[in-house]
């Protein structure tokens, strides 16, 4: 490990050909390195799982603590969604 404020650490990794055609290919259209897509990449993947960890923590702690929604509240919810499910636009 480097000391903080010093360079990234460096991964290595293999990656499948498919999955490496495709990035390649995402480097390309985006006109970026294939260093600086695999940066962006990890950087968007530790975002979204530590949201993501935190969101089913929260829901946890919420369950734990007893807060469900009623049975009412939750067929109005997924009456709520079914409507909007048939109203939306088929090529949305």
């Amino acid at each position: 490990m480097h000391a903080a404020g010093a360079l990234d650490d460096c991964f290595k990794f293999s990656l499948k050909k498919s999955i490496a055609s495709r990035f390649d290919r995402l480097a390309e259209k985006r006109k970026l390195s294939t260093e600086e897509t695999a940066s962006l990449l990890r950087e968007e993947f530790i975002e979204r799982e530590e949201w993501q960890v935190a969101e089913i923590e929260a829901a946890v702690r919420e369950a734990n603590a007893g807060e469900f929604a009623s049975d009412d509240e939750a067929n109005a919810s997924s009456q709520n969604i079914s409507a909007n499910e048939l109203s939306a636009p088929l090529d949305a």
